[in-house]
């Protein structure tokens, strides 16, 4: 009887210790507790990050509606002052609803991706410069003087090969294998 009784002992031991084996200690459970709140902030941020960017989606497609239709009514009420003065203001309005819908691009590639991507943004740098170098080669010729419009457009031109410069070199930086 004394020997069933040491098995009994020996086998209510085991599962003593088996249960302390398979139960989480403390530590774990609060390391448990703190997964499952960073997992849940995790995700409530990225619902958060996805409704501004949307918000600024419908806000830049709105603008570039609004420009465009301001454009086109511009052009049609100015055309009588001067077909040169009303190609002036809707290549000028044209040129932002260009901007806005790259900008609407990079947003896009935000909410895919959830990561922002610099290379819309050089994009719109470049094309906010040319804007600026048609808007000063074709209409602004007679009122400056040659020197001033050259050194304008020197530095212009500078900004968009240093653009480009820095657009080809991400492009080559995301094309190459990264290192461990």
């Amino acid at each position: 009887m004394n020997d069933k009784n040491e098995k009994d002992q020996k086998d209510a031991e085991a599962e003593r210790a088996e249960n302390e084996r398979s139960r989480p200690s403390r530590e774990q459970r609060a390391g448990d507790r703190q997964n499952v709140v960073a997992t849940s902030t995790t995700r409530a941020l990225h619902i958060a990050e996805d409704a501004i960017y949307a918000v600024t989606a419908v806000l830049l497609v709105t603008g570039a509606l609004v420009v465009l239709v301001q454009a086109i009514w511009r052009f049609a009420n100015e055309v009588d002052d001067g077909v040169i003065h009303a190609v002036e203001g809707t290549l000028d309005s044209l040129l932002i609803v260009f901007i806005l819908v790259e900008l609407l691009s990079a947003v896009r590639s935000a909410i895919a991706q959830h990561e922002l991507v610099a290379e819309p943004f050089l994009l719109v740098g470049m094309l906010a410069v040319i804007k600026e170098i048609v808007v000063e080669a074709t209409f602004s010729l007679n009122s400056q003087k040659a020197t001033d419009i050259a050194l304008k457009m020197g530095v212009l031109g500078g900004v968009v090969i240093a653009l480009a410069v820095s657009t080809l070199l991400m492009r080559k930086r995301e094309r190459e294998p990264e290192e461990d």
